[in-house]
């Protein structure tokens, strides 16, 4: 995987912050910030994911009823048609 340099500026008590947990961990700055943007990007997808279906099912949610009424139906001509009497 190709590396780009970030070059960016924060406050001092979140540089130190982060340096006494990479002394912690026994690990690098760079490594604590890749793994704090990466963990970042992931929780955004899923925010967006969660906005995409919330929207989905508002969407849909008018004829739910209908469908699930339908697929009740549906359930229970199958059991009847399969149904040894």
């Amino acid at each position: 995987m190709a590396l780009q340099q970030l070059h960016s500026r924060i406050n001092a008590s979140l540089h130190e912050q982060i340096k006494k947990i990479a002394a912690e961990k026994k690990t690098s700055l760079n490594k604590i910030i890749e793994t704090a943007i990466a963990d970042y990007i992931r929780l955004e997808k899923r925010k967006r994911i969660a906005r995409q279906l919330d929207h989905y099912i508002s969407q849909t949610a008018e004829h739910s009823a209908e469908f699930t009424s339908e697929l009740d139906h549906l359930t229970v001509k199958k059991i009847l048609d399969e149904t040894e009497w």
